[in-house]
C-alpha cells in the first residue's frame, strides 16, 4: 500500500536534500509560459484597451524559457561537477540512462499519440485542412530526431527540447575535456566560450542582415536568433558555470549569500526583467502588427535575461531569505515535478480548453490573468495523469538502476538520498 500511495502522491512531496527554491522559479515559469501562449492566441481576436507596454510583458512571458534554461543547466552541471570532484571522471552510461529514462518516456508518448491522432482528424476533414495536416505529421521526424530547432517538426515547442537533448550529449563530453585542466579556475575561465560564441555569433548575423538590408521580422528572428541551439546555448551555460562555481567554491557562494549583495543583485535581476518585459517586444509573428525586433532583443535578451534568473536563482538557494522561503512554498513543489508534462502537453490542451471556457472571442487583460491560473491549472491536473503513465514508471526505473540522490547538494549539508534530476 505504501508503494502505490507513493507512486501515486510523491510528485506532492519534497524530497530529502531538494533545494527548495528551485521549485518556485520553475513554477513561476510554468505560469509565465501559459499566460505568454494565452495572450499570442488571443490576441489575434483582439483585446479590449489595447495596451502597448502590458502587451509587451505578456509577449515576454516567454523569457521563461531562459529560467528552465538556466536552471537546466545549474542542475544538470551541478551533478557532472560533482561527480568530477568526486571520481575525477563521469560514468556516461550512468548519465546518459538518466536522461534517456527522465527525458525521452513522456516526450516520444506525446509526439508519437499526436502523430496517430492527426492521422484520425485529418481522415475526415475538408481537404483544405486535411492537406495542412498532412504537412504537419510529415515533419514529425524532425521532432523524433530532436532537430526541430533548426528544422520545424510537428511539435511547434519542441524547439527547446531539441535544445536540451543536444547541450545532453555537448555538456558531459566537454566536461570531460575541461577536467585535463587541473586549475579550477581556469576550468572556470575555459567554459566562456560556450557564453561568448553565441553572443558573438547573434551580434555578427545580425549585422550582416541589416548591412544587406534584410528586415530582421519575427520570423527571421525565431529561426535564426532564438531557437537553433548554437544562438541559444548560452541561456543554459549561464547555470553550468554557477554551478561550476557552486561545486568547487563552496564557500564562497555561503559567503556571498550572507552578505547584502546577494539581494542587492537578486533586485537588479527582477528589475532587468521588469525592464525587458515592459520595454522589450520580440513581435508577432504572422500579425497584422509585427514590429522589427530590435538589436537588444535579437542579440543580447537571452544572455541577459538569463543572467537576471541567475541572480534570482541563487538567491533563492539561501533557504533563510524571505525570497528563498517563499519559492520554497510546499504548493509550488507539485507545480515544479508536474512542469515537464505540463511543457508537452498544454498547447494540445490550452486550444481545446480556450474554445469550450472561453471561446474565440475579443478578451481583456484581467481575463488573460484569471484564465492563466485556471488553464495552467487544469493542464496541470491533465499533467499529472499524464505524469503517472508517461514518466513516473520510468523514473522509478531510473531509480533503481542509477540511485536516487539530488541534482545539487543543498550548500553546506552533506549529500543525502532525495529528488534525481
Amino acid at each position: 500500500m505504501k508503494g502505490v500511495l507513493r507512486y501515486l502522491f510523491g510528485v506532492f512531496q519534497r524530497q530529502p536534500g531538494e533545494i527548495g527554491g528551485l521549485n518556485g522559479i520553475r513554477s513561476i515559469a510554468y505560469f509565465m509560459l501559459i499566460y505568454a501562449h494565452l495572450f499570442r492566441a488571443y490576441r489575434y481576436f483582439g483585446i479590449d484597451g489595447d495596451n502597448e507596454w502590458v502587451n509587451n510583458f505578456l509577449n515576454n512571458g516567454s523569457l521563461c524559457m531562459d529560467a528552465f534554461f538556466a536552471l537546466s543547466g545549474f542542475l544538470i552541471g551541478g551533478q557532472l561537477f560533482r561527480e568530477l570532484k568526486n571520481r575525477q571522471t563521469i560514468s556516461l552510461r550512468k548519465f546518459f540512462t538518466k536522461r534517456i529514462l527522465r527525458i525521452l518516456p513522456p516526450y516520444y508518448i506525446f509526439i508519437t499519440w499526436q502523430y496517430f491522432m492527426l492521422g484520425s482528424i485529418q481522415n475526415d476533414a475538408l481537404p483544405e485542412i486535411a492537406e495542412g495536416m498532412r504537412a504537419v505529421r510529415s515533419r514529425v521526424i524532425y521532432d523524433y530526431l530532436y532537430l526541430s530547432d533548426y528544422i520545424p517538426g510537428s511539435m511547434t515547442h519542441g524547439w527547446s527540447l531539441s535544445i536540451e537533448e543536444k547541450f545532453y550529449l555537448l555538456l558531459p563530453l566537454a566536461l570531460l575535456l575541461l577536467n585535463r585542466v587541473k586549475h579550477r579556475v581556469g576550468r572556470l575561465l575555459l567554459l566562456s566560450p560556450f557564453l561568448l560564441v553565441p553572443l558573438l555569433f547573434r551580434a555578427y548575423y545580425y549585422a550582416y542582415l541589416t548591412s544587406q538590408g534584410t528586415e530582421i521580422d519575427t520570423g527571421i528572428y525565431l529561426l535564426d536568433f532564438y531557437y537553433p541551439f548554437h544562438a541559444r546555448m548560452d541561456s543554459l551555460f549561464v547555470g553550468v558555470i554557477f554551478s561550476a562555481v557552486y561545486t568547487y567554491f563552496p564557500d564562497s557562494v555561503i559567503s556571498y549569500l550572507k552578505r547584502p549583495i546577494s539581494r542587492y543583485a537578486a533586485a537588479i535581476g527582477f528589475l532587468g526583467l521588469m525592464a525587458i518585459m515592459l520595454f522589450t517586444t520580440e513581435g508577432y509573428p504572422d500579425h497584422p502588427l509585427n514590429p522589427q525586433p530590435a538589436f537588444f532583443v535579437a542579440v543580447l535578451r537571452t544572455l541577459v535575461g538569463s543572467l537576471c534568473w541567475l541572480s534570482i536563482m541563487v538567491l533563492a538557494l539561501n533557504s533563510e531569505s524571505l525570497l528563498g522561503k517563499t519559492l520554497s512554498l510546499r504548493i509550488f513543489v507539485p507545480v515544479a515535478k508536474l512542469s515537464y508534462c505540463g511543457y508537452i502537453i498544454h498547447l494540445v490542451l490550452m486550444g481545446a480548453l480556450s474554445q469550450m471556457l472561453i471561446g474565440y472571442r475579443p478578451i481583456t487583460y484581467l481575463e488573460i490573468f484569471v484564465w492563466t491560473f485556471l488553464l495552467g491549472t487544469i493542464i496541470l491536473g491533465f499533467a499529472y495523469l499524464y505524469y503517472l503513465v508517461a514518466e513516473r514508471p520510468f523514473l522509478l526505473l531510473k531509480e533503481k538502476l542509477t540511485g536516487r540522490r539530488p541534482a545539487v547538494d543543498a550548500l553546506g549539508e552533506k549529500p543525502v538520498s532525495g529528488a534525481a534530476a
